[in-house]
């Protein structure tokens, strides 16, 4: 094990023989360790029995809400945290899906609380450690293949992932999701979308931060009684304190009716009686285990006595929107065929305007029918053309069916292949079809009769085509993964999103030709091997840091796969602490301002290439962009000293010839044909493949405008060469004077970089050829 700065690197030295000895060891303990987690649930589901449900719950959350005071990142969550965290979804699991009666004596209570959420906390994390003696078990069994393995081994673990929206967020995705939805819920429960979400908001507050706002409220009551110094108290005084108290101590803040206006019918179909859903703890094997789909996912009331109550926050909300579906569906066939009209119709729309806020004045098309031969057609859900860009989306508006990898494999697949994979299937279709060289416009049309044309796409018109599938299910701890694991058949260069994710994009990202940039960049990571994360907001971090991170996973990782882990930290500080109205600046790259400006003029430019060339300057890295931000304004200053227009250019892994364009009359200005050919000039004699030529208008001291042509060998004409490639050594050789004479030197050593901007040194570039 090996540490450098903030990387690890771990290599396993054993010899084979070692390793096949210590697989063994492993699996042995398999039984073992099954035996051991079985009797810590038997024990669990016995002092389950023995407490006040109500005032378990009650301890769990207070203990849990101070426990997490202050942690806004999921860095801050010590293992042992995330496993008490879950005790609440285990224990109302366990109560749901019991048949005994609770039944307990008062004094014994606390110490039975205690207890249980000690054991609750070493299941889980038993479990995951267990999850090391199954894959040894059935390493050496031999059914599976290595990535198989793995893979199981990743989303097992994944699979305990909670919490995957910023709360910042929440609320507005909902709205979205739930408005269309609208005349079912108002016929079914006679309420509306917006009562729906108020009490939503309630319940939010109450279980995130309703504790500690209560125990706050309780300080104010006291300090109100001492304001009155003798005076008598208000009527309301004693009912207002008793309800702070309660709040603090109790469990109204978790009363789903007493904080909501819903109506009973809709609770109850949200909601489990104990006793009430028995498969938790009816499975042959592995019963009441963590890894397999809790209740509480499908339900997240629990009803004791006469009231439901909800004392989870994190499936509250994971798992609002399918919990409603299916609480619609239940009410029969008719209800199941319009929810699913509506829902597919609806997501479309909501993925398509959140496109249209980033990339503004894109043209979104939906429902696109295109021919795939004779009279056959096919439908892509959603098409973006955007400047030179084309997206192609497919939005899977189903809901994900987990089955536990770990014990149903093939069922697992067919989940992630039913959501994944057609979407996929269907991007590639449509991009072979886009760009089949049969024809250099593609028609495509309004329903699957191909008789009415809607808009057409031309080849030529596009730079860029990138491929997106968007789930309504968030199951981005997989999304992440599914690129490379090969298990829906994933193909490099379609990127997996969910709308949670692509709702933070929306609001991260302030500039269109950034998000392009950074598509740009995520699905090149689709073919980079070496990145192992396991959320799509690791990619964002990734790229904020390192900003063509492919390339950085590469030099890291040099074909392994490497775990990269804490790029999303700051955003989660960031969107965390805007939630409770903290200000804090945004995560994001250091550009300095002269390219800001370059970019903002560049949206305004109506030309096609303009974000091939805006990808050229976000493609710089830190060092090149302060030195081509650097070079704007030393060369602007030098031209007013010399009273003529100068260049600047480079060839190294950034190619480019620029030159300041001034207002000051008093400068000599050169003809854009003279650029042009001395950036040619440069090509023919460094014989590199391309090079942008940039001009930077400056007027009062302020970049006012910015032009770019993007030249390339292929615009060196046969018979222009010699005459270019003598005139490319005669600007070499008058730069090296000119540097010279500057710096009062009478020659350039061997290991000193060319001046001819090559990038490389001048014994391997025009130092070595003047020896020749």
């Amino acid at each position: 094990m090996m540490r450098d700065g903030n990387l690890m690197a771990f290599s396993n030295n054993m010899s084979e023989n070692q390793h096949l000895d210590y697989m063994h060891s492993l699996a042995n303990r398999y039984a073992i360790e099954k035996d051991r987690i079985d009797s810590l649930i038997d024990e669990i589901i016995n002092k389950v029995s023995m407490t006040n449900p109500i005032e378990l719950f009650n301890f769990i959350t207070t203990m849990n809400s101070f426990a997490s005071m202050n942690l806004f990142s999921e860095a801050d969550f010590s293992d042992e945290l995330n496993f008490q965290l879950r005790a609440v979804e285990y224990i109302q699991s366990i109560l749901v899906s019991s048949d005994a009666i609770p039944k307990y004596e008062e004094e014994k209570q606390e110490e039975l609380y205690h207890e249980i959420l000690a054991l609750c906390t070493e299941v889980y994390s038993r479990v995951a450690i267990f999850y090391t003696f199954w894959m040894a078990k059935l390493s050496l069994e031999g059914d599976l293949s290595d990535k198989d393995e793995e893979y199981i081994m990743l989303s097992q673990l994944m699979s305990q992932v909670r919490g995957n929206q910023y709360q910042l967020f929440r609320m507005p995705i909902l709205e979205e999701l739930l408005l269309p939805l609208e005349p079912l819920i108002e016929e079914i429960y006679g309420m509306r979308v917006l009562d729906i979400l108020n009490g939503l908001s309630v319940l939010e507050k109450n279980l995130s931060e309703g504790r500690l706002v209560s125990f706050d409220n309780i300080k104010n009551q006291m300090e109100k009684m001492a304001s009155f110094d003798g005076d008598d108290l208000p009527d309301d005084y004693f009912e207002e304190s008793r309800d702070v108290v309660l709040n603090a101590i109790g469990t109204n803040l978790f009363d789903v009716a007493k904080n909501t206006n819903w109506t009973q019918e809709f609770i109850n179909d949200l909601a489990f009686h104990i006793g009430e859903d028995k498969s938790f703890l009816e499975h042959e094997e592995f019963a009441g285990w963590p890894v397999w789909n809790l209740p509480i996912k499908y339900k997240p009331f629990i009803i004791i006595g006469e009231k439901a109550y909800c004392f989870d926050y994190y499936n509250l909300f994971d798992n609002f929107f399918v919990s409603l579906q299916k609480a619609i569906r239940s009410h029969g066939e008719c209800y199941s065929k319009r929810l699913t009209e509506i829902v597919g119709h609806a997501c479309e729309k909501i993925v398509g305007r959140v496109f249209e806020e980033l990339l503004p004045g894109c043209k979104v098309h939906y429902s696109n029918y295109y021919s795939i031969g004779g009279k056959h057609s096919a439908e892509n859900d959603i098409l973006i053309e955007y400047r030179d860009v084309v997206i192609i989306i497919e939005v899977k508006a189903g809901t994900y069916t987990y089955t536990p990898a770990i014990f149903d494999f093939d069922a697992h697949k067919k989940s992630l292949k039913t959501l994944v994979e057609k979407a996929e299937k269907q991007c590639l279709r449509v991009k072979d079809y886009i760009d089949d060289e049969s024809s250099d416009e593609r028609l495509f049309y309004t329903d699957d009769t191909l008789s009415v044309p809607a808009f057409s796409i031309k080849k030529n018109q596009y730079s860029q085509l990138y491929m997106i599938d968007v789930t309504i299910a968030d199951f981005n701890e997989f999304a992440s993964q599914i690129e490379k694991i090969g298990i829906a058949d994933a193909k490099e260069d379609i990127i997996v999103l969910s709308l949670n994710d692509l709702w933070i994009y929306r609001d991260y990202f302030d500039n269109p030709l950034k998000f392009i940039h950074y598509l740009k960049q995520r699905t090149i990571s689709t073919e980079t091997k070496e990145i192992g994360v396991s959320d799509e907001l690791d990619h964002l971090g990734m790229y904020i840091y390192h900003n063509m991170y492919s390339i950085q996973a590469k030099k890291i990782g040099g074909g392994i796969p490497v775990s990269f882990i804490g790029y999303r930290e700051e955003l989660d500080n960031y969107y965390s602490k805007r939630y409770h109205g903290i200000n804090i600046e945004k995560p994001q790259q250091i550009i300095p301002q002269a390219i800001e400006k370059c970019l903002e003029i560049c949206l305004g430019k109506k030309d096609n290439g303009v974000t091939i060339f805006s990808n050229f300057l976000l493609d710089m890295s830190d060092e090149t962009r302060s030195q081509f931000a650097n070079a704007i304004w030393s060369m602007y200053r030098r031209e007013i000293e010399l009273g003529r227009m100068i260049t600047s250019c480079t060839f190294g892994d950034v190619r480019y010839v620029l030159t300041i364009d001034t207002d000051d009359s008093q400068i000599k200005k050169n003809t854009d044909s003279y650029f042009e050919e001395y950036t040619l000039a440069a090509l023919a004699k460094n014989k590199q493949p391309d090079c942008w030529l940039i001009i930077v208008k400056i007027s009062n001291a302020k970049i006012v405008d910015i032009q770019y042509r993007f030249l390339s060998q292929s615009d060196i004409k046969n018979v222009d060469r010699e005459r270019l490639e003598k005139y490319g050594d005669e600007i070499a050789k008058r730069r090296e004077l000119q540097f010279l004479a500057k710096n009062n030197k009478k020659k350039i050593y061997p290991n000193e970089l060319c001046l001819c901007g090559s990038g490389l040194k001048y014994k391997k570039c025009c130092g070595r050829k003047a020896r020749e």
